[in-house]
């Protein structure tokens, strides 16, 4: 019997990387947003229903009359919501943006949700991130947690 066709609409081109032990899907949204919803993000990130990831990278173009800025970095982790920074996703980041021919630069400048980061690709291929300077007083690190541990 005949296959019945695929829902076009559906189909999402993706590109999975790995950096340092967590694994990446990684969203070229350059030409348009995908609209993803949270629960979508999720559903992707599933590794018993979708591609499986710790978190997805969406690549976008820069904020328009941005300076110094040649991408925008949307990252979501696999519960769906929305971070400001990941250092491993950040070189995966810029080796896929270097790999699909979205630039060539060996500096990069993107933005994310906490504000910008430089990507360097060195000499020897690896690549380093400037995600700025450290954040050590505890009001303003971003962190929820569960429930509060009663130390001992």
């Amino acid at each position: 019997p005949p296959r019945p066709a695929d829902n076009v609409q559906m189909r999402i081109r993706f590109t999975k990387m790995q950096g340092a032990g967590n694994d990446f899907v990684l969203l070229d949204e350059t030409r348009g947003l995908l609209g993803l919803t949270a629960a979508q993000y999720r559903f992707l990130a599933n590794r018993h229903f979708g591609v499986g990831a710790d978190q997805i990278l969406s690549v976008r173009p820069a904020p328009a009359g941005s300076k110094n800025i040649d991408f925008a970095y949307a990252i979501h982790n696999a519960d769906g919501q929305e971070v400001e920074h990941c250092g491993n996703g950040a070189r995966c980041f810029a080796r896929f943006v270097r790999m699909k021919g979205l630039t060539n630069k060996k500096r990069i400048g993107v933005s994310t949700a906490k504000g910008r980061i430089e990507l360097f690709v060195q000499p020897d291929g690896n690549i380093t991130v400037d995600m700025g300077k450290p954040v050590f007083e505890p009001a303003k690190v971003p962190f929820k947690a569960q429930k509060e541990e009663k130390r001992q």
